[in-house]
């Protein structure tokens, strides 16, 4: 057997885990990367959210929509500031990775509720 047929029937493959153990999140953060080629993301502002998540206390469906909220309100406070400059083109790539920010953020939150 080649190297390759050895790599298609090892059983130890897994899927790259951003937060080993949680595959939900792993899945749902390279979702965000991947938004990053048509720029409904930022690679940075991806960075900032998976250090929030990090950070937080508990693996939970809050500190998923909290992280992703901060900076979806931060990207959508810069697009608000190009936009009341007279600067709506430069706004747009921010209103659009906001608006992808707040639809990660409530990917977990379910029932809906008043915050989502």
């Amino acid at each position: 057997m080649n190297s390759i047929e050895k790599a298609h029937t090892r059983s130890d493959d897994h899927y790259f885990m951003y937060f080993p153990g949680n595959y939900r999140w792993s899945a749902a953060f390279i979702s965000m990367l991947g938004c990053s080629t048509w720029g409904g993301a930022d690679i940075g502002e991806v960075d900032r959210i998976g250090r929030l998540l990090k950070a937080a206390p508990e693996q939970t469906d809050d500190a998923w929509f909290d992280a992703c909220v901060k900076i979806a309100d931060e990207t959508r406070d810069h697009a608000q500031r190009y936009d009341k400059s007279g600067h709506r083109f430069s706004a747009a790539p921010f209103y659009l990775r906001a608006c992808k920010y707040y639809q990660m953020a409530e990917r977990f939150r379910t029932p809906k509720d008043a915050r989502a």
